[in-house]
């Protein structure tokens, strides 16, 4: 039995290799973001809404319209407060170049922040701890 079940294991692992699924070393990897909330005016108050851009380029404020929007930008928070975001769907192994702006209520946007740049993990897939089998 046990050979029965290591056999249709290793059948399902060699048909999942096969079926064209990228390697590790295209894993998709994300970055986890942090900053301090800027006000609606300055330092006070509370901001209305974050852009969040990516890119595998320097992001400067005259490419910033070519560079990649996230999706599901957290709403600010009140000035001062930790705010935090995972920027996901990202290629492994590979340098990004991140940047934010804000606006108020009026939809005035600030600046393009400072830049942070990274390079991504190549992280293989997570390991199956809860894998079982039922012989018959």
């Amino acid at each position: 039995m046990k050979i029965k079940l290591l056999l249709i294991m290793y059948v399902a692992v060699m048909t999942i290799m096969c079926m064209g699924f990228p390697p590790s070393s295209h894993a998709q990897s994300y970055i986890d973001l942090s900053w301090t909330a800027p006000g609606d005016d300055d330092t006070v108050g509370t901001a209305h809404e974050y852009d969040i851009r990516y890119s595998t380029s320097l992001i400067t404020e005259s490419n910033w319209d070519n560079a990649t929007q996230a999706v599901g930008e957290p709403a600010p928070q009140i000035s001062g407060s930790a705010e935090s975001f995972t920027l996901t769907g990202l290629q492994s192994s590979t340098i990004y170049w991140v940047g934010i702006k804000t606006a108020d209520e009026l939809y005035l946007w600030s600046e393009l922040s400072n830049i942070w740049s990274g390079e991504t993990l190549n992280r293989p897939p997570s390991t199956i701890n809860d894998f079982t089998g039922i012989p018959r």
